[in-house]
């Protein structure tokens, strides 16, 4: 009967890592996993800064002063200069696909300037003054807004040793109701690792059509930080 259940064991191993390296004797082979919840300690907010006018310079023009305004408004925020990307610019002239050539050549051209600005703010909590900021200085659309870890590593080290520690027990049951003690560790892998938001209330791509009457309300956030990783441990008898 003992025997049957190594043989058991063995065909199961293969089957649920097919493809891994596995030892010829008995073994047997475990999936583990963790997670952990935390909380954010940045947001990266994105925000589109666009004009329209009769000459590219005068859009143009028009937003960059819409974005000085908003970096000068940054600087009670104690944002630092590299957390602060505001590089992008465009302009072009509108075209509308459905005139056709005479049409375009007889109507006065219309240009747009457009400009991003990304930063990265590290009190979460004033948030909607950020947004506020950025829509009062001349901000037509809030493009992304990203909770998030600006050093994961260090919890996604402790999540994969709990991970481990997971798999480590999931092998002693099955080694215990075999009759078998476990061996030495043979492979060890990393089967997935991810990292996902949950939010109170998700925001994405806010279309400016008035001034706010009050401060928004934000619930909490979280980060939720998992990894998977399967073990192979020899048996003894």
């Amino acid at each position: 009967m003992r025997r049957q259940l190594f043989v058991a064991l063995m065909l199961w191993s293969g089957i649920a890592l097919a493809g891994t390296s596995l030892p010829d004797g008995p073994h047997v082979a475990v999936e583990g996993s963790a997670k952990q919840e935390v909380a954010p300690d940045s947001v990266k907010v994105t925000l589109r800064f666009d004009h329209r006018a009769g000459t590219s310079i005068a859009a143009k023009q028009v937003v960059d002063e819409a974005v000085n305004r908003y970096l000068d408004a940054l600087q009670p925020f104690a944002i630092a200069s590299r957390d602060i990307k505001a590089a992008e610019m465009s302009v072009a002239r509108v075209e509308d696909d459905d005139d056709d050539a005479r049409s375009r050549a007889s109507r006065a051209p219309v240009f747009e300037a457009e400009r991003r600005v990304t930063v990265v703010l590290g009190e979460v909590a004033r948030l909607d003054a950020l947004l506020d900021a950025g829509l009062r200085a001349g901000a037509t659309e809030v493009t992304d807004v990203a909770f998030q870890l600006r050093d994961p590593a260090p919890i996604r080290r402790e999540v994969k040793r709990k991970a481990i520690a997971d798999a480590h027990d999931r092998a002693n049951d099955i080694a215990q109701a075999a009759g078998a003690s476990l061996g030495q560790v043979y492979s060890i892998d990393s089967v997935r690792s991810s990292q996902f938001d949950g939010y109170g209330r998700e925001l994405d791509r806010v279309q400016v059509t008035g001034a706010n009457l009050r401060p928004a309300q934000y619930l909490s956030p979280y980060i939720t930080i998992s990894e998977s990783v399967s073990l192979v441990y020899e048996l003894r008898r």
